[in-house]
């Protein structure tokens, strides 16, 4: 990776995503005095999804957790899907899994897992905000799109703890829980179906957080404070 040196070398200056993705930058590479910003991305939130029509056409009667995304191994899906089943195994009324997004792994078939296909942009937001959680299992995220969509609609996050953008989105909002293993994925998800005052919370920490840092003219103003820079 000898290349990146280079790369990292040239820029008169930085626009980054996360703290966190910065801070692994910095360990890296040295910016020395050039100008850095934490610009962030904007985030479109649709102001009423269709949540009750969403639940009627597509059949979901019971509560649920949702992952939206890329379907795949690599994004730590095989390793959530073994985590619900555990999950199931010990909660008492457990969630539902919905899965949203384009497959990259064969198709998951167990219990109390349902793959709904791609859906458009306002499928997906009634989606997330139908949802008592949204599971982000990915070990390696710059930011997570999806993550942030949720917490803007009211729906707390659940995830990997071996990813340090997205728990550092969970303590930096207030609006989400973190897991190393099956116990905790568990014992955090039992805790989000279950608690209402706590869901409540989360779900108004989440709306504040995305729109302080997410909306579009706070990252336009910080992107013109760049180029500026």
């Amino acid at each position: 990776f000898s290349i990146y040196r280079e790369v990292f070398a040239r820029p008169r200056a930085f626009g980054f995503l996360t703290p966190a993705e910065e801070a692994l930058v910095r360990q890296r590479f040295e910016l020395g005095s050039r100008a850095v910003v934490q610009v962030g991305v904007g985030v479109d939130v649709p102001p009423a999804p269709d949540v009750n029509g969403f639940r009627q056409r597509r059949g979901l009667a019971r509560p649920y957790a949702i992952y939206a995304g890329r379907i795949d191994a690599g994004k730590g899906c095989a390793e959530m899907l073994a985590h619900h089943a555990r999950y199931r195994r010990t909660a008492t009324d457990p969630l539902d899994l919905v899965l949203i997004g384009r497959l990259a792994m064969p198709e998951p078939r167990q219990d109390g897992v349902r793959y709904l296909g791609f859906l458009d942009e306002s499928e997906k937001a009634a989606a997330l905000a139908g949802a008592r959680a949204v599971v982000c299992p990915s070990p390696f995220e710059s930011l997570s799109i999806a993550l942030l969509e949720a917490l803007a609609l009211g729906t707390p996050g659940l995830v990997n703890a071996r990813c340090a953008v997205l728990k550092e989105h969970c303590l930096r909002s207030g609006a989400g829980l973190y897991y190393e293993d099956g116990d905790e994925y568990a014992a955090s998800l039992d805790l989000l179906a279950r608690d209402a005052h706590l869901h409540a919370g989360m779900a108004s920490g989440g709306r504040r957080y995305v729109a302080a840092e997410y909306r579009w003219d706070v990252v336009l103003d910080r992107w013109r404070a760049l180029l500026r820079a």
